[in-house]
């Protein structure tokens, strides 16, 4: 009877160990799924965001730093395609721990134990994504604090200056007085030796 008890423990010991681990495996799944489609929504928004900065509020002959959101620009480029190739390497390592899975189901436990290579490079590309995510991010709030302080700093100084002058509004038109005609303004007086001969012309 006790052979018998260890046996039936050892095969549900061993049942739900295995449950366990393919909840495991599904939750670590989804956990990278989640955290690709976060970083290529955050990715592709930050770029966007960063362009209609450029577009509406800080013109481009105006901005300083650009260096800084090019290179963030890169970053959020290479993190979008981190993900890409982390989906598809994603994609061969469930093949592969298939492939193992009935090499173990036929009895080839040596080709079952060998290492999946692709798990390795989809952990890899998902740690390369987030950190490029990162540094984008960073870049990207650096050019904007530049930007914003140097846009606000000259609406100030353009405030200033046209405050500190006096606005003087123009005189209203002197009304005539009632009745009062026109008085054109008298011709100038020929200057001595210069001026028309005011002598009548000789007999003939």
């Amino acid at each position: 009877m006790r052979p018998r008890r260890r046996t039936e423990n050892k095969v549900n010991n061993e049942a739900v160990n295995l449950e366990f681990r393919k909840h495991l495996w599904e939750a670590g799944k989804s956990a990278n799924e989640n955290t690709d489609k976060a970083i290529l929504t955050l990715s592709a928004g930050a770029l966007a965001l960063s362009m209609t900065f450029l577009k509406d509020i800080v013109p481009l002959k105006d901005v300083i730093e650009l260096p800084l959101i090019i290179a963030a620009w890169c970053a959020f480029g290479s993190s979008i395609a981190c993900v890409l190739f982390s989906l598809y390497e994603s994609r061969k390592a469930i093949d592969v721990q298939l492939q193992r899975l009935e090499s173990q189901i036929a009895g080839d436990h040596e080709s079952a134990s060998l290492p999946n290579p692709h798990i390795e490079r989809t952990n890899r590309l998902n740690l390369v994504a987030g950190a490029l995510f990162f540094t984008g991010l960073i870049l990207t709030i650096l050019f904007t604090t530049f930007n914003v302080k140097r846009y606000s700093e000259m609406n100030n100084k353009i405030g200033s200056t046209n405050g500190n002058r006096g606005y003087a509004p123009a005189q209203l038109p002197s009304t005539p007085k009632p009745g009062a005609g026109y008085a054109p303004a008298q011709l100038p007086s020929p200057s001595a030796g210069q001026g028309p001969s005011t002598s009548p012309p000789p007999k003939k």
